[in-house]
Order: C-alpha cells, then structure tokens, then sequence
C-alpha cells in the first residue's frame, strides 16, 4: 500500500487543566491541544479495496513526545473529505491507538451521492497538520443479490393526514459476511427518507423503519395531500422492496 506522510511544523500549544487535591497536597494535571509535531502518526491501517455491502475497519496509532498528555482530533477522509472524526487524548510521552469502521455506503453519506467504482484517495489527517493517505480501489459487491431479501411492509392501512405513523420491514441476510444496505421509504415513488449504513448480520436480519408524517411526504411531493388511497414502500436497492397503500384520511384537528 503506496503512502505518504506530511507533519506540520511549529510547536505551538493551547493548555487547559484541572487541580486535583490528593493526600493533602494540591497536583495540578495538565491537557494541552496538539497544535506543533509533538503528537506524531506512527502506524495506519487502512483498506486498499472496499466493496458495496461491506465493512472496513481504518486504525491507526499516535504518539505524544511532549511532557504533557495532548489533545488532537482525528479525521478518516476520503478523496479530502472529512468523514468520520473523533478527539483523541494521547498520555505524556505515551501511545494511543484509535479505529473507525467505514464502507462505501458510510462514505456515500458524506458525499451526498453515489460513489462509482474506481480508484481514490483516503486517510488519516490530525488536527495539528499530520497525516498519511493510501490508494483505495472500490469494486463492485461481492454479496450476491440473492443471498439478501425483504420481508413485507408494516404499516397501517389508514392514516388521519394529522398524524405521523410507522413503517418497517425486516431485511435477511442469507450470506456467510455481514452486508451493509441503504433503506429507502418512498411515498407514491418518491424518495421521503433514506438511512445509509444499515447492517444485516451473516445468516441474520434486521428490522428497520421510519416514522414519516403527512408533512414530511408533502415537502418532498411540493404539494398538500387531499384524502385518498396511496402507495408507499420501503426499498434496499438492488436487493427488493416492500410495497403497500395507505389511505389517508380527514384529520381530527383540521
């Protein structure tokens, strides 16, 4: 895996601490934000291939040389874009080791949109300037549709246009790995919400649903609802749907 590390220069600090009283005697701890090199990469594990459906994990361990422990936020990027962050506290004169777990769906979250198959950039990027990047390859799913499946819609049939409701399947996973799926509900085949992320365990399922309201489905239609019978369902694409109708009737406070 081809890599390459860029520290930042400078050696600047922001402190903050604590007083601690212990045994009579007063100690003072100390926290400072890595602003300067003293906290350090010193090892990264990164994926160099992701598949649709599967999940990653990307690790990598700091070190703090300074005499105080330090305070540095750690991000995984992908093609330079934040993803996934956290703040990590490093000890004085110690190591600390951190991981996220990521996959192109994870990635497409941040994006906004779909990620083609192709070849990009990732990596692990400190607050104070550090970083390491890798090549990454995403490929197509190895998961066979097949082996994923829905299960029926669950939903009330009829709905008062001043209520919200809830709407659910259960997804099955019939493979040997754990796969990964976006989760759609659409209203009349519009897309109403969607949850990236969603994880079916190996030879198991998962219940997922939503909690739409009348005014949630109006916004994405950009018209009101008059009372009426209509379609909606829940869809993991390329893998199948669970489809219904729902009568919407008069309100109780209209």
């Amino acid at each position: 895996m081809e890599r390459r590390r860029l520290l930042a220069l400078g050696a600047t600090a922001v402190t903050s601490g604590c007083l601690r009283l212990s045994g009579g005697e007063v100690t003072e701890t100390r926290t400072e934000t890595a602003t300067g090199p003293d906290v350090t990469i010193t090892s990264v594990s990164l994926p160099d291939t992701m598949r649709p459906g599967r999940e990653y994990t990307a690790r990598t361990t700091l070190r703090n040389t300074a005499d105080a422990a330090r305070m540095v936020t750690v991000t995984y990027q992908f093609e330079g874009q934040k993803t996934l962050f956290s703040d990590v506290r490093v000890p004085a004169g110690g190591s600390k080791t951190t991981s996220y777990a990521i996959s192109p769906v994870i990635v497409e979250t941040s994006y906004g949109s779909d990620i083609d198959v192709g070849t990009y950039t990732h990596g692990i990027r400190l607050s104070n300037g550090g970083r390491e990047t890798a090549s990454v390859s995403v490929k197509s799913s190895d998961i066979f549709p097949e082996k994923l499946s829905v299960g029926s819609l669950e939903a009330p049939t009829s709905v008062p246009l001043d209520e919200k409701f809830t709407v659910a399947t259960t997804v099955s996973n019939a493979a040997s790995q754990a796969a990964i799926q976006r989760v759609e509900y659409r209203f009349e085949g519009k897309l109403v919400f969607s949850r990236n992320g969603v994880r079916i365990e190996p030879n198991g399922e998962t219940r997922v649903g939503f909690g739409p309201s009348v005014d949630d489905i109006e916004t994405t239609l950009g018209h009101d609802l008059s009372p009426g019978t209509y379609s909606h369902e829940l869809v993991v694409p390329d893998v199948g749907r669970a489809s219904g109708r729902v009568e919407l009737t008069e309100g109780g406070l209209l």
